[in-house]
């Protein structure tokens, strides 16, 4: 009779090493779906842009229209206060991102904040070097946000205006706050509203300067935009 046992041995060696491939399949399988997985989570906290109640995955064309109030507080005590009427155009796209390609001032005025304002004629607003600018969406304390990528060295924004005697006055921001954005239920778009104080903008003598914008934004499309 011949000895078996080394066949035996054999299929024994064989069957532990397809139970550890098994597990060793399974254990690979678990790893690609936790990775699959986390992405969705984390891009489910990440706000987004919606075309008609679904996610925008391309470059889609947004137009805006509002106003801008600017008031400096320079050390004299005096002050430049404008106010004016704003339109711009640009792009949603996916993931949260955006782009401003155009922004212009018309109508500008003087403020009515009470005080020593210097502006009497010839108010300007101009967009800085530096424009066209990305954007994105972020969550913040639960609100979304419209994110300004804007190198801090670059001027975001400049005005300019004459006070009595001819004198002139300008000033210049080298950052634009990030605006907090609400869905609107008409018109069918977002609304973008910014209320910052403090802001350190180059002026004359100024100390301190106070931003205040409302803008509503549209898909040029006509269709609904919204947030979230």
């Amino acid at each position: 009779m011949h000895d078996q046992r080394p066949g035996v041995s054999r299929r024994a060696g064989l069957t532990r090493a397809a139970r550890l491939a098994r597990r060793a399949m399974l254990m690979m399988a678990a790893v690609l779906a936790l990775g699959g997985i986390a992405p969705a989570l984390a891009s489910a906290s990440s706000p987004e842009w919606y075309e008609s109640g679904n996610p925008i995955f391309k470059s889609t064309a947004v137009k805006w229209t509002g106003n801008l109030e600017i008031l400096d507080n320079f050390a004299s005590g005096f002050s430049a206060n404008i106010r004016c009427s704003d339109s711009g155009t640009g792009a949603v796209g996916s993931k949260g991102a955006g782009e401003q390609t155009s922004w212009t001032f018309t109508s500008c005025v003087t403020g009515g904040e009470s005080g020593l304002n210097v502006c009497s004629s010839e108010r300007t607003v101009e967009l800085g070097t530096g424009f066209p600018t990305k954007t994105q969406l972020a969550l913040v304390e639960g609100k979304i946000l419209n994110t300004i990528n804007f190198p801090t060295e670059t001027p975001y924004f400049r005005w300019k205006c004459t006070g009595l005697g001819g004198t002139h006055f300008e000033g210049e921001c080298p950052a634009w706050p990030s605006p907090t954005l609400e869905n609107l239920t008409e018109p069918a778009g977002v609304l973008s509203k910014l209320f910052a104080e403090r802001q350190t903008c180059k002026t004359n003598d100024g100390v301190e300067s106070r931003l205040h914008s409302n803008q509503t934004i549209l898909l040029k499309s006509g269709a609904r935009l919204q947030v979230k």
